[in-house]
Order: C-alpha cells, then structure tokens, then sequence
C-alpha cells in the first residue's frame, strides 16, 4: 500500500473520530450545561461518522488504491519453501 494511502487511513479510522467526537460535545455545550447530554451529543457525532465512513468504505473498496498488495516476503519461517 502507498505510504501516503496508509497515512489517510490511519487519519479516517482514528484521529477524525475524536475530532467527531469533540464536535458533538462542543455543540452541545452551547446548547445544554448537562455534562451527560454533551457526552451523548459527542458519541452521536462519533456514531455518524462511523456511518458515514462505513459508506465511504464501500466506495472505497470498489478501487484498488485503498488494497494492500503482498509485493515481497520479509522472513521466512522454518519449514516453509518459497514459490
């Protein structure tokens, strides 16, 4: 896989996720002083980003530049033989 594929989907499955996160609770502290309301309100984002990137996994998968390749084999282990 591309270095900077692998950067992008790092940055999709584990940074933007916090930052959905951080929204919802920013939003809803304008709105509410409920600290459990502005929880919620951050796991809601969270939850429709994930929705959101489970559509934009099927999109995604339908190219080849988001599949990983086996280009060489690093180690061998013992008793295998390589073809």
């Amino acid at each position: 896989m591309n270095p900077a594929t692998a950067i992008l989907s790092a940055f999709l499955i584990f940074f933007l996720p916090i930052v959905a996160f951080g929204i919802g609770f920013a939003v809803l502290s304008l709105i509410t002083q409920n600290d459990n309301m502005k929880v919620l309100g951050g796991i809601g984002f969270s939850v429709v980003y994930f929705l959101f990137l489970r559509k934009l996994n099927k999109k995604l998968s339908k190219g080849r530049k988001f599949k990983p390749i086996v280009t060489e084999i690093v180690k061998q282990f013992p008793g295998q033989e390589r073809n």
